[in-house]
């Protein structure tokens, strides 16, 4: 019953005004700190280094973010705890007030890395501070799950999503976006090549993802095709998302982190982006000339970019063994700043930071 009421309330909150959101959020935000403070406190006295980290967080989302790390990184600080942000990416547009809070989360950190170069600018917007990067963890995810399928060079990968609240994501994108890819799949039925065997609809696992994939796999001009169009079930674990991806000969990505397990099982990609963390993390692997913005594809395009592919021998030249022997380097990294932050607290003194 709480589960089914919290999502009436979201729907509500998410019809109102910005403004409106923004004060929800805060007051929401202040009432989860009063709560848990001393809980949040009494768990991270333990360690000696917190991570924050993973996905966009360093933006302002109606604040719901900015208050999130600000109210627990100040938890971390009241126990004399240190932290450090890894793995994330920034927005470009912040509140005066959503600014701030960050500017505080970010002035305590021991150390910053971003996941794409793109997110430096966001990040000096926010304040003067030294950063490294490195891409998305999940590239290494091949080396944790390995061998769970051998790629079929004739099957071609097709990773749907359902509309998500963005500013370039309008409806009229969406369903431009869904009408290309539906003539795509009629194109490649009728390509000379004749390379591809069978078209797998894949979604990362959501259900609003799995039902627009169903859809698209159902409209009339998809069904008459006359190609193999094999609608996956939504993944229930990494696994079975992984072990999709890897079977196929190449992928074509919506969701970016389909795109980023494709090319940790070393497949071919090309991937619709609809925000810069999607092309930079294309740029930071070296395939940001297959990039392409799901705004102004075009089914004749996409298939152009896959034939390129085929006519290489199904070879996409990237930089992806570098990012992860980068990636690979990254815990030590971090046990050198804890470390450090250890043999500071033990002689008595504050740690300086080591952005």
């Amino acid at each position: 019953y709480k589960r089914q009421l919290k999502g009436r309330l979201l729907k509500v909150v998410n019809v109102l005004p910005n403004d409106m959101q923004k004060w929800v959020v805060f007051l929401t935000k202040k009432r989860a700190d009063f709560l848990h403070r001393k809980a949040w406190q009494s768990y991270m006295r333990q360690f000696d280094l917190v991570v924050f980290g993973g996905g966009a967080l360093l933006m302002d989302n109606n604040w719901s973010f900015p208050l999130a790390l600000h109210n627990l990184s100040r938890s971390v600080r009241a126990v004399h705890g240190r932290y450090v942000c890894i793995g994330c990416s920034t927005g470009r547009h912040f509140s005066k007030r959503g600014r701030r809070w960050l500017k505080e989360f970010l002035d305590h950190a021991e150390y910053i890395s971003l996941r794409d170069s793109n997110s430096m600018e966001g990040l000096h917007r926010i304040g003067d501070y030294d950063a490294e990067v490195h891409v998305d963890s999940a590239l290494i995810t091949a080396a944790l799950m390995p061998d769970l399928a051998v790629p079929d060079p004739h099957v071609l990968g097709l990773n749907i999503m359902s509309p998500v609240r963005h500013p370039t994501l309008t409806p009229k994108v969406y369903g431009s976006y869904l009408d290309e890819m539906a003539s795509f799949i009629e194109l490649v039925a009728t390509d000379k090549s004749n390379h591809w065997n069978r078209i797998v609809v894949f979604t990362t696992g959501a259900e609003r993802d799995h039902a627009a994939a169903s859809a698209l796999v159902e409209r009339p001009q998809v069904r008459a095709a006359g190609i193999k169009v094999e609608l996956v079930e939504a993944p229930g674990c990494l696994e079975e998302l992984c072990t999709t991806i890897a079977g196929c000969g190449l992928v074509i990505s919506s969701r970016m982190h389909a795109g980023i397990l494709a090319k940790s099982y070393g497949r071919p990609l090309i991937p619709l982006g609809w925000d810069e963390k999607v092309r930079g993390f294309c740029d930071a692997i070296g395939i940001g000339d297959s990039f392409m913005d799901i705004q102004s594809f075009s089914a004749e395009e996409l298939l152009a970019r896959v034939s390129g592919i085929v006519n290489a021998n199904m070879l996409q030249p990237d930089e992806v063994p570098a990012c992860v022997s980068a990636l690979e380097r990254l815990p030590e990294r971090l046990e050198q700043v804890a470390r450090h932050t250890k043999e500071k607290r033990a002689n008595g003194s504050d740690p300086t930071r080591v952005h």
